[in-house]
């Protein structure tokens, strides 16, 4: 294969909290949850996760629990405001920028930008740059693909670069990596590949293409020839002729909890709302689609619910509203 672009992912590490650490400067250290005004943690400092907190845990049970843990509101305009400043210096480097949640980006090159130039320094000044104008980490996936760049960027964090650009690195990844840590292979799905003994990325790329495609079809099809450094995802940077955007990220747990469903939505939203900005695009309706399952796991029915918001708006606020 003739790879003409390289794709990097953006990550930013406990990016909430992050946020309201570089806010809040005595915050740098302490066990931090997001989360107060919805009940539930929904995001949280690496702090709390070695004291065993996760996300989607009660307010009333981190309060009980774990006293000393500070628990803040959510302040969704600072989130954006920090995701503005990270755009805005990415795009000094190239206009091919996809803004993809309040937290993440991704940007291509051309292969020959790179000509002349250390692509591991590149990349280790870029960050750099990044974090001393942020005030916050990120985590940096480089390769041919969208989605092996999205699994590079989780291979060191926090505050991470992986290159995956030789075979021999991205054999040693998909050794190491779960299925499950695979951009856009949810649950449903990650449980079908286990059934068929496949659970690393390796025993996925031992099945053939025809075998993926029959069971699978085409949009398993795409991330598997992703996996193969073959292009299929492009950086969606002009976004001007969009008529919809999506945000369908599969919800962690199947839940009858109002708060976690509540939670999980809003996730949704505040990354669908960061596409908008990041495309300078407004909408005036939100549709949302859930999925119903019955006692014993399975799917039975999706729901869904068109809202009018009343004006033309790319607010978190104003959709959570």
């Amino acid at each position: 294969m003739k790879n003409k672009k390289i794709y990097v992912h953006i990550d930013g590490d406990a990016f909430f909290v992050s946020c309201e650490v570089a806010r809040r400067p005595e915050l740098l250290g302490k066990a931090v949850v997001v989360g107060e005004e919805r009940g539930i943690v929904t995001a949280l400092s690496y702090e709390a996760k070695r004291r065993g907190v996760v996300r989607g845990d009660p307010i009333f049970k981190i309060k009980k629990e774990y006293p000393d843990i500070v628990i803040i509101q959510s302040h969704f305009e600072l989130y954006e405001m920090y995701s503005q400043k990270l755009y805005g210096i990415l795009t000094e480097y190239t206009s091919e920028v996809e803004v993809y949640s309040v937290d993440e980006c991704f940007m291509s090159f051309d292969v020959k930008y790179f000509k002349n130039k250390n692509v591991e320094k590149f990349f280790s000044d870029l960050k750099a740059r990044v974090k001393i104008e942020t005030g916050i980490t990120y985590s940096f996936g480089v390769s041919y693909t969208k989605v092996t760049a999205k699994l590079a960027s989780k291979h060191n964090k926090p505050d991470g670069l992986c290159l995956i650009l030789d075979r021999d690195t991205l054999d040693i990844i998909y050794n190491s990596k779960d299925i499950s840590e695979i951009w856009g292979i949810g649950p449903r799905t990650t449980a079908a590949l286990r059934s068929m003994c496949v659970n690393t990325v390796a025993d996925l790329m031992s099945i053939s293409d025809t075998n993926i495609n029959r069971v699978f079809g085409k949009t398993i099809m795409d991330i598997y020839n992703e996996l193969r450094w073959e292009n299929r995802l492009n950086i969606a940077s002009d976004s001007k002729q969009l008529k919809s955007m999506q945000a369908t990220r599969s919800f962690e747990n199947i839940s009858a909890d109002r708060a976690y469903v509540y939670g999980e939505l809003t996730r949704n939203i505040e990354q669908v709302s960061s596409r908008l900005k990041g495309s300078d695009l407004y909408t005036d309706e939100l549709m949302i689609f859930i999925d119903q399952y019955n006692g014993r796991g399975e799917r039975s029915t999706t729901h869904y619910m068109s809202v009018k918001l009343g004006a033309h708006t790319r607010s978190v606020i104003d959709m959570l509203r």
